[in-house]
C-alpha cells in the first residue's frame, strides 16, 4: 500500500488552487449541516462516509476538512489511482488495492491505527467505486462498518452528495452533513451494513425532493462561482 506524507506547504497551496477551482467550475456550493460536525465528541475520532458519484469527490473532502473545518484529515483512493496522481499522499490520502487481500488489509490496519492514534478524520466511500448518484439499491462494502467495530469509540458522520443544474450554464452542489450515529456498534457488520445504505439512500431521497421543490432552507451558500456564459449574456440582453 502506499502511506499518506502530509506536506503542511504543499496543503495550503493546493487548498488555494481546489477554492478557485471550485469556484471556476459550480455556480453554487451549498452546505447544511454544519453543527452536526462542529458538535461532535471532538475528544474522539470521526469517520465521515458518503456516496460516491463522481470526481469532485476527491476535492470537496478536501475543502471540508482544510478550508472549512480546519481538521487533521485523510481519505482512501483506489491503489492504482494514487500510483497515478501521489500528489494526493501530500494532503492525506493512502491507497487500498481491492484486487490484493493481503494490501486491503494492511490499508484497513493503516487506517484503524490512524483513527486510534488521536482525534483524526477519515474520509470514506462505502460504495467502493464510482456510480450514478440516482442508481438504487444503494449497496456498501462492509468494510466501514468493520472499521467502525475495529476502532470502537469513534464519532460516524454520513453526509451526502447531490450535483444539480438548476437555472445557471454552472451546476450546483448540496451537501448535507447528518448527525453522528451513535447506535451502530451493537450489530454484526452485514446487519449494521444495510442499516447504513438503508440510511444514506432514505435521506438523499429526502435531499432530492426537497431540491426538486426549491427548498433550499437548510442550506448556506458556502461557495459563489463566477459568472456563468448564461449571466453575460443576460446582462448583454437587458443592455
Amino acid at each position: 500500500m502506499i502511506e499518506a506524507d502530509k506536506n503542511i506547504v504543499f496543503q495550503k497551496v493546493f487548498s488555494v488552487y481546489v477554492r478557485h477551482t471550485l469556484k471556476k467550475h459550480f455556480n453554487k456550493i451549498h452546505l447544511s449541516g454544519e453543527e452536526n460536525f462542529l458538535n461532535r465528541n471532538k475528544s474522539l475520532p470521526t469517520i465521515v462516509f458518503a456516496n460516491h458519484s463522481n470526481w469532485w469527490d476527491a476535492l470537496l473532502p478536501f475543502w471540508l476538512s482544510y478550508n472549512v473545518f480546519n481538521v487533521n484529515a485523510f481519505a482512501m483512493m483506489d491503489h492504482k489511482q494514487l500510483s497515478k496522481y501521489k500528489f494526493f499522499r501530500w494532503i492525506g490520502v493512502f491507497s487500498v488495492d481491492k484486487e490484493s487481500k493481503i494490501d486491503s488489509y494492511r490499508s484497513f490496519k493503516y487506517a484503524a491505527n490512524l483513527l486510534k492514534s488521536g482525534t483524526n478524520v477519515l474520509w470514506i466511500y462505502p460504495q467502493g467505486i464510482m456510480l450514478p448518484n440516482d442508481l438504487r439499491p444503494l449497496k456498501f462494502e462492509n468494510g466501514l462498518s468493520k472499521l467502525i467495530k475495529e476502532v470502537g469509540d469513534v464519532n460516524v458522520i454520513p453526509l451526502i452528495y447531490n450535483f444539480e443544474f438548476l437555472k445557471e450554464q454552472k451546476p450546483e452542489v448540496f451537501i448535507k452533513i447528518l448527525p453522528v450515529l451513535n447506535c451502530i456498534n451493537d450489530n454484526d457488520a452485514v446487519s449494521n451494513t444495510e442499516y447504513l445504505e438503508d440510511y444514506i439512500t432514505s435521506e438523499l431521497d429526502k435531499q432530492k425532493q426537497n431540491i426538486m421543490n426549491g427548498d433550499f432552507s437548510s442550506y448556506k451558500i458556502m461557495i459563489q462561482g463566477k459568472s456563468s456564459a448564461g449571466n453575460s449574456l443576460d446582462g448583454r440582453r437587458n443592455d
